[in-house]
């Protein structure tokens, strides 16, 4: 027993000092097989050897070099932003002329316009430009010498005068020398005895008439009045679901025209261009199909000529379950003739 025990010992240190003499024997110093597989490629590589760098000069780091690589990349797109919006400005040629009620010239208005001009900024990619002109001798006024695409006039201004309200934003290029584009200014001590008033008429949409007289501001079946207005739409309707419907404004004695232009206060009406009445059709097949009119403004002729004034009005088809069709109407009527509304 003693025996095999012994024999055990001697073999296990046996097969320990064979483990330890292979390791110390397999062991290399750090770097060294790097070192070895570097000079298997210098030794078998043909491509020509590039002259060392001075021993001063230290190697750039790969970090910085993809650094520099990323910023040439963004300056490049910069530099493409900065071009494209560029491409967008042209010379500024814009004539104007400014005049009063009466079509008369207004010399010394002074006028504050903002140039759209784009170009790259830290906050921005335009960067409006600020200008300053006078009317000369016969109301005229240039703008150019800039580059942008787009004006903006913050204001038209001349003591004892009101600016009428309309467009105020142009393009770059605008009017000629010959046929400038016009702002009308109105004298503040022009004030007529104007009608007002501002109204709301419930009525039956089944197509009967209704008489409006905007001088007393009242609503009716029967008699004479300023226009005759109607619905018509099916009895039975479902919220939601749409309906064709129609209905009209007819001028008595008088006419209607259009105005489009949302931004005028309508100051004068115009001497020519009514007409008889203005009809709307809902039709529900159509995209776009509603159950109002939305507003519409008009200038209106009055008692074949007699008066002038201005009108906004919708037609509602539908209100609600209590008011099954409503008119809604806004007036200025200058009930001496004459065509200022103001």
């Amino acid at each position: 027993m003693k025996f095999r025990f012994g024999l055990y010992i001697f073999a296990l240190a046996v097969c320990v000092f064979l483990v330890l003499w292979h390791r110390k024997n397999n062991t290399r110093p750090e770097g060294q097989s790097v070192q070895a597989a570097n000079l298997v490629l210098s030794t078998n590589t043909n491509i020509e050897k590039q002259p060392a760098q001075p021993s001063n000069q230290k190697p750039i780091p790969y970090a910085q070099t993809s650094s520099n690589v990323i910023q040439n990349n963004s300056q490049s797109r910069v530099d493409m932003i900065k071009e494209a919006l560029e491409q967008k400005n042209v010379p500024v040629n814009f004539y104007g002329r400014v005049i009063d009620q009466d079509s008369n010239a207004l010399s010394e208005v002074n006028i504050h316009i903002y140039v759209r001009h784009w170009g790259l900024t830290e906050n921005a990619m335009s960067q409006p430009i600020r200008l300053e002109r006078e009317t000369d001798a016969g109301g005229r006024f240039e703008i150019s010498g800039e580059t942008g695409d787009a004006l903006d006039f913050e204001s038209i201004q001349k003591t004892g005068y009101d600016l009428e309200p309309g467009q105020r934003s142009f393009g770059a290029v605008g009017g000629s020398m010959e046929n400038p584009v016009i702002f009308k200014m109105w004298g503040t001590n022009i004030h007529e005895q104007l009608i007002t008033g501002e109204k709301k008429f419930q009525i039956v949409s089944d197509g009967r008439p209704y008489s409006i007289d905007l001088t007393s501001g009242t609503i009716a079946e029967s008699g004479q009045g300023d226009f005759k207005v109607w619905i018509k739409r099916p009895d039975q309707i479902i919220y939601g679901k749409r309906y064709d419907w129609s209905g009209e404004i007819d001028a008595i004695n008088g006419g209607l025209l259009e105005e489009d232009n949302l931004n005028s206060a309508m100051f004068s009406a115009p001497t020519e261009g009514y007409v008889k009445s203005f009809s709307y059709e809902g039709d529900a097949s159509v995209n776009g199909w509603g159950d109002s009119t939305g507003t519409k403004r008009f200038y209106v002729m009055l008692k074949n000529g007699q008066e002038y004034g201005r009108i906004s009005i919708e037609l509602n088809a539908y209100y609600n379950n209590q008011i099954p069709a409503l008119i809604q109407i806004q007036y200025v009527i200058n009930s001496s003739g004459s065509h200022i509304l103001r």
